[in-house]
């Protein structure tokens, strides 16, 4: 059902929508290093709910369990082929526009190649500096949320939106 906002209306719901798009989302870490998953937890954890794990076993459970908006892992994990996994992830719906950032330090350039080809979105050298870390993970969900938004869908729930006013009075003017 479409109503027509005023400007006043259109400016508190620009307002609204803002303040509710984006409340502490939730990052996705997977690492077997606790000194690694240590300084996500500083680096992130004040503006953003980070979620850690050091199991890839609890990989798939714990995606489908807290629904984050980044998720960052080790490259090099024991049983674990992050390039493998990336792609499985590019397959499946729900998770095919999940920023993912790969965690390594010495990868070999085919690796990162094959990555990149796997489809993550950035690597990260370690040691991890917690103002990179912070700053590639805001400029990730800078994008997310501007593209989300662009084709009119809630920026953290991905939910479409219901059509503002002017929008509206294109639908019934057709």
């Amino acid at each position: 059902r479409c109503v027509r906002l005023d400007d006043g209306a259109d400016i508190a719901y620009d307002r609204l929508l803002l303040a509710t798009t984006w409340l502490r989302p939730t990052i996705l870490l997977l690492d077997d290093d606790p000194s690694i998953l240590e300084i996500a937890r500083y680096a992130l954890g004040q503006e953003l709910r980070v979620v850690t794990i050091d199991s890839p076993l609890q990989l798939f459970e714990t995606l489908e369990r807290e629904q984050p908006v980044v998720l960052l892992f080790e490259a090099r994990l024991p049983s674990f082929d992050a390039i493998a996994f990336t792609r499985l992830l590019r397959g499946m719906p729900a998770y095919r526009d999940l920023p993912v950032l790969l965690l390594g330090g010495n990868l070999d350039s085919a690796t990162s190649l094959a990555a990149y080809d796997a489809g993550i979105d950035e690597r990260l050298a370690k040691p991890l500096i917690p103002l990179e870390l912070r700053a590639r993970v805001a400029s990730r969900l800078e994008r997310l949320r501007v593209e989300r938004l662009t084709k009119g869908l809630h920026a953290m729930t991905a939910i479409p939106l219901p059509p503002r006013g002017g929008e509206c009075l294109d639908q019934h003017s057709a």
